[in-house]
């Protein structure tokens, strides 16, 4: 991982901003793009939010990216381009919860703030064989005092690294490697066969099921996008017409695209509309009649972005 062991704390946010809701595998790209553009956070400040976005465009949970620009922007106006170096002051900022703000704090400034990702949760549960549930609020405020108690206060970078790399490489969720773990001879868990019910969790949301049906208005070298600006998880990206009824006399396009947010899973149905002039494009707000050579410059959902690649819009 390219962050780890890094003291700089403009570029441990980042990464762990990406991380919030990303796998590393798939993070990692998108870390050192993001760094080799904006190497500083004045320059991630000065930056225009299209170009933001479109390098975050296949990430999803774009309310972290807005908050990125968000924080970026304050620390420059406010802390004159100087990440602040104080956990209260870390953990104000926007987009910075316990996690985030006990991170930086440890690994860039060496603070005695303890790590509590689904790793360290999954390390105490067994070690301790602890029947608190880990995702309810009670068990994270639980588990965090916990976990405070259990730092080491004169190396927490070092601590905190190691227990996340612990759950992560050898107390994992499946097929956990015990016999290569260090505290295997007190493990509560080990000893009393619980490996596969611990960490305790609720009951999962049920997911509920979304179709939207999207209209493909387009010329041989023109297609009709749309900027949503309304409140949701897609806010400021681009994307077709929408409606939640397949349109009429449009062209249906058989093949359906799916995206899985947190508890929703997104159906994307197309419908073509061929369109010989401009003057014959029905209204709709925020439109804009783009060339299919410029798509690029604009950020989509990775639902819309799906289909695009595969249609060879990109």
């Amino acid at each position: 991982m390219p962050w780890k062991g890094l003291k700089d704390p403009y570029k441990i946010w980042l990464s762990e901003i990406i991380l919030q809701q990303t796998r590393v595998d798939q993070g990692e790209k998108y870390y050192l793009n993001l760094i080799k553009t904006y190497p500083t956070i004045q320059d991630l400040a000065d930056a225009r939010d299209e170009d933001v976005f479109r390098l975050w465009q296949g990430l999803g949970y774009y309310s972290r990216c807005r908050n990125l620009l968000h924080t970026a922007r304050f620390i420059a106006a406010e802390w004159h381009g100087e990440f602040p170096g104080e956990y209260q002051q870390i953990r104000a900022l926007k987009g910075v919860g316990d996690y985030t703000a006990a991170a930086i704090a440890s690994f860039a400034y060496g603070l005695p703030y303890a790590v509590v990702d689904g790793n360290v949760i999954r390390v105490l549960s067994r070690y301790f064989g602890l029947q608190q549930e880990a995702d309810s609020a009670s068990g994270k405020r639980y588990f965090q005092e916990l976990a405070q108690q259990c730092l080491d206060i004169t190396s927490p970078a070092e601590y905190n690294q190691a227990m996340m790399d612990l759950g992560a490489t050898i107390c994992k969720p499946r097929l956990p490697i015990c016999a290569q773990c260090p505290l295997k001879r007190d493990c509560v868990a080990l000893k009393t066969n619980r490996l596969a019910e611990l960490p305790l969790k609720r009951k999962r949301t049920k997911v509920l099921a979304v179709n939207l049906y999207f209209s493909l208005y387009e010329s041989s070298t023109h297609l009709l996008i749309t900027k949503r600006t309304k409140a949701s998880i897609w806010k400021d990206l681009y994307a077709f017409p929408e409606s939640e009824h397949p349109p009429e006399h449009g062209i249906p396009i058989p093949e359906k695209f799916e995206q899985l947010l947190s508890h929703r899973k997104v159906s994307g149905h197309f419908f073509r509309f061929e369109i010989h002039k401009k003057s014959a494009l029905p209204e709709f707000p925020g439109s804009l009649w783009v060339a299919k050579k410029n798509l690029r410059d604009y950020a989509f959902p990775r639902l819309i972005l799906s289909f695009l690649e595969k249609y060879d819009y990109l």
